[in-house]
């Protein structure tokens, strides 16, 4: 019966460290942990950061983070601004229409004691995610992530493009308001009840 069960063991250890490792362009989390309704486990499937052509991002989705890797950076709302942009003073906003912002929280899962990047929000045209910037057009957008395969939804404004478990958006404001690339993932655990 020990056999049975050290085998089992090593057998655990050994699929947690390959489910949470990076296979070609996709990086894969094992997330074990409770939720309201219970244990659960989930593998969360992450597109690197090199997949789909040149991003010129500081940090990638998914990314574990501490204070210390963003503590030269202005902070905002639930995170911080990239490199060279500012918040406006005592605020959580950039002072600028054209920023980088990522947002912070637990990670991989909502009780997890780590923190990871969950959000990132670009209105800087000098910014590329896969070759693409918030001046690219929504057929571009949609083109580059359909090669990619990726599951594409494209309306007048919005482009969103769902690769494992990364949206990606492009919105372009219909009356003057500046084009936004949206990259974004979630923590699992939370769990909605009607």
């Amino acid at each position: 019966m020990k056999r049975l069960v050290s085998l089992f063991l090593v057998i655990i250890t050994l699929v947690l460290i390959l489910c949470s490792c990076q296979i070609g362009d996709t990086r894969y989390i094992l997330v074990c942990a409770n939720s309201i309704v219970g244990p659960y486990v989930t593998l969360l499937e992450l597109p690197t950061k090199d997949a789909g052509g040149e991003t010129t991002l500081e940090f990638w989705i998914g990314e574990y983070v501490t204070e210390s890797d963003y503590q030269a950076y202005d902070k905002v709302f639930q995170g911080f601004l990239g490199e060279g942009y500012k918040a406006i003073e005592g605020g959580n906003e950039p002072a600028s229409e054209y920023y980088v912002r990522y947002r912070v929280d637990n990670y991989p899962h909502i009780y997890s004691p780590r923190k990871g990047i969950l959000e990132i929000e670009i209105t800087d045209p000098e910014v590329m995610v896969y070759g693409l910037t918030t001046e690219s057009s929504l057929d571009e957008f949609a083109d580059a992530f359909e090669a990619l395969g990726a599951d594409v939804t494209k309306s007048d404004s919005v482009v969103r493009a769902k690769i494992g478990d990364v949206w990606f958006r492009l919105y372009i404001p219909r009356r003057n308001g500046v084009p936004m690339i949206s990259v974004s993932t979630q923590a699992p655990g939370a769990v909605m009840i009607d």
